[in-house]
């Protein structure tokens, strides 16, 4: 739902509603004009869905589990903000002639959905420049854990925190980069050496991936692999779909919204 200060500006002739839409493709770009600046508020996403629709011959077929979480990443050159979506490969065998298919007329059993996957995200991210929005995957590497002896520090170890515990420190490998230093930790402070690098704010500590040159390192599944010729409107159906709701404000940024 669009914040009342927002449709305030709308009426006041300040601002326009504006709805964002985009399919297929690994990237959208939402341009911004200058002096103005845009708050998203809402989305919906589809994730991509290579095995919709596929052949199956009286078996389930293959699924690859790194689409079972995508990503809605949204990056501006000053912020990034990564959303997580489940997809459920939950599938039911259709056989030919019990359930009618056009585009393609599909020639064996085959695997149609069991649930809707549409998701929906309230929000709000703001940009006084374009935004760029791409999608991304898990990677294809298994994770790296090392747990590590926690040392008592403050006050806080009597109320609440991990003093005196042993907890996971390194979580590498989760990100799209699988080089050294790529850690996650519970931990805002510094408390010993050993643990140090989990303890530095920043891209290292966001559970996110991100696309890469690098073979199943986060990138999306190209729309050429599953949505080539002759799958007409299902390739299209298989593929990933965006939207968003944004209001265009007709002004510069405030200050105090840097």
């Amino acid at each position: 739902m669009i914040p009342n200060y927002l449709e305030k500006l709308i009426h006041e002739g300040k601002a326009q509603f504006k709805s964002f839409s985009g399919a297929l493709a690994e990237e959208l770009i939402i341009k911004v004009p200058d002096k103005c600046y845009i708050i998203i508020y809402e989305y919906w996403f589809l994730p991509q869905r290579q095995n919709l629709g596929g052949t199956t011959n009286g078996v389930q077929g293959t699924y690859d589990y790194k689409d079972s979480i995508q990503f809605v990443n949204f990056f501006n050159s000053q912020n990034l903000f990564s959303y997580w979506h489940e997809y459920n490969p939950e599938f039911t065998n259709r056989a030919v002639g019990t359930y009618p298919t056009t585009n393609p007329v599909q020639p064996a059993g085959y695997l149609a959905l069991t649930q809707d996957h549409t998701q929906y995200r309230s929000t709000y991210l703001k940009s006084d420049r374009d935004l760029a929005i791409y999608f991304t995957r898990l990677i294809t590497d298994d994770m790296a854990l090392t747990n590590t002896a926690v040392g008592e520090f403050g006050p806080l170890v009597n109320f609440f925190g991990y003093g005196n515990e042993t907890i996971l420190t390194n979580l590498s490998n989760y990100h799209a980069l699988t080089l050294p230093n790529t850690f996650y930790a519970p931990l805002s402070n510094q408390l010993s050496d050993s643990i140090a690098p989990g303890t530095i704010e920043g891209y290292d500590n966001l559970m996110t991936t991100s696309p890469s040159v690098l073979a199943g390192a986060g990138e999306i599944t190209n729309a050429s692999v599953y949505a080539g010729g002759g799958t007409q409107a299902l390739g299209k159906a298989r593929a990933h779909h965006f939207q968003c709701n944004y209001v265009l404000v007709n002004m510069e940024n405030p200050k105090n919204l840097q």
